[in-house]
């Protein structure tokens, strides 16, 4: 779901309840977070990330996924609508 002209590192993958995030940095450089149900690849979606001083941020329109610590927090223009635990599947480097 990259770019064409990327490819991809791994940089962290982490599982919720019933999600799957996994966290690469493509050649140039961007990190890309990419999330979807377990089990349902067709739910698939990746978007451009930014990290910051607490994680990973990644915006898709109104919405916002933040990877702090050890739970991913939801956004929607601004108003919290989710936050999950997060199980660490790769390391964090």
């Amino acid at each position: 779901m990259l770019p064409r002209s990327e490819t991809a590192e791994l940089v962290a993958a982490y599982s919720t309840a019933n999600k799957q995030i996994i966290l690469c940095r493509g050649n140039s450089g961007q990190v890309y977070y990419y999330g979807e149900y377990t089990g349902q690849p067709d739910t698939g979606l990746a978007f451009p990330a930014e990290e910051t001083p607490y994680g990973y941020v990644a915006l898709n329109g109104s919405y916002a996924y933040e990877v702090r610590g050890n739970e991913v927090i939801i956004t929607r223009n601004g108003d919290q609508i989710g936050r999950e635990d997060l199980t660490t599947l790769q390391p964090v480097p």
